[in-house]
């Protein structure tokens, strides 16, 4: 046991003490560091194929600068026992990729491996139903899973589908790797499974992200325990870094979620607000701005009425398409939509209500 590094401070004293005391008792479900990942075996993801026509690539070049950083990424995956050494007629080619902190993330370009995949149907849920539930709750946590997709495993028999060629040689994945198109699907529904007998009671898991919830901090205390508990019988780390634990009010999958409701966060506002400096030049943009703007109908008063301009240019012809833009119909709609005071915040009773 030990004490994880979070931030309490957002408690008063006496709740930071209870918090501290749960977290000491719970910590073997928390990664110690980024070496330290979960080994979850009820995830074995199998890939069935339309054919059995190998996806074969050359491997593609490395920048020279970071060709000493790739090998020791690869040395390393092979170290930890989440690739091997591969025998497989399949190569499907690397490509190295930033991320936000600075360090490498390497990626395999799965593309042709996904074209040839049956997809796994396997919903995720619909954010709006995740929301419908949570106005009566007071005491929310997010847990974070660290390298999500890696603690799972491939199945035995899927493995070789996963392998990629290096300037090293060829190796094949025993964790799930990210880019394949139905991981997805394959981890959500072992969250789902694995955490059955709680969830929608007092947690909601979307991929790798669980929300826990509950109307009072002694109750949360509670929940949260069994959850924990539930996560660590299945072999889940999280990371401690990325939690936030007994807040009033957190930010889950984009949304502000606390007692008063569901809210678009205004950070959100700013990207919603530069449509209204753009014109969309042809149907396919419409579409693309009729889906963005559609995320946010359930904040905005008479949305349906606002938005009716640009849902018309879906059925217009170029001709009347050209016209209504000189009009300045769907600018004016964008503006409209795009204004602050008509984003209001949601409560369940107001989700899914059509304006």
């Amino acid at each position: 046991m030990w004490h994880l590094p979070v931030d309490l401070s957002h408690l008063k004293s006496s709740d930071q003490t209870v918090v501290k005391q749960l977290l000491y008792e719970e910590s073997a479900v928390f990664a110690r560091n980024e070496n330290d990942i979960g080994n979850i075996p009820s995830l074995q993801m199998t890939l069935n194929l339309k054919d059995d026509i190998p996806v074969q690539k050359a491997y593609t070049s490395i920048p020279k600068p970071l060709l000493k950083e790739v090998k020791e990424y690869v040395q390393d995956l092979l170290a930890k026992g989440w690739i091997v050494k591969s025998r497989s007629p399949y190569a499907a080619p690397v490509v190295c990729v930033r991320k936000k902190d600075g360090t490498l993330r390497l990626c395999i370009d799965y593309r042709q491996l996904n074209r040839k995949t049956f997809p796994d149907r396997h919903p995720l849920p619909r954010i709006q139903d995740l929301m419908n539930t949570l106005d009566v709750y007071c005491w929310f946590s997010i847990l974070d899973q660290g390298k999500a997709y890696h603690q799972g495993f491939m199945a035995e028999g899927s493995r070789h589908l996963t392998a990629f060629v290096t300037p090293w040689g060829l190796f094949e994945w025993v964790r799930v790797p990210f880019g394949l198109s139905n991981a997805p699907a394959a981890f959500q529904r072992n969250m789902e499974e694995m955490l059955e007998s709680i969830r929608d009671e007092c947690c909601l898991p979307y991929l790798d992200d669980v929300l826990c919830f509950a109307k009072s901090f002694e109750e949360h205390v509670e929940k949260l325990r069994v959850v924990f508990r539930v996560l660590q019988q299945h072999g889940v780390k999280l990371r401690p870094m990325k939690c936030e634990l007994f807040k009033q009010e957190v930010r889950y999958l984009g949304h502000l979620v606390s007692a008063d409701g569901v809210r678009v966060d205004t950070k959100d506002l700013a990207a919603v607000r530069v449509l209204r400096d753009k014109t969309p030049q042809n149907v396919a943009e419409v579409r693309r701005l009729v889906g963005f703007l559609s995320y946010y109908r359930g904040y905005i008063q008479y949305f349906a009425r606002l938005a009716k301009p640009i849902y018309e240019l879906l059925q217009a012809n170029t001709a009347e398409h050209q016209s209504r833009k000189k009009e300045g119909k769907e600018e004016k709609s964008t503006a409209a939509i795009s204004t602050s005071s008509c984003v209001g915040r949601q409560t369940s009773a107001k989700l899914g209500q059509t304006h």
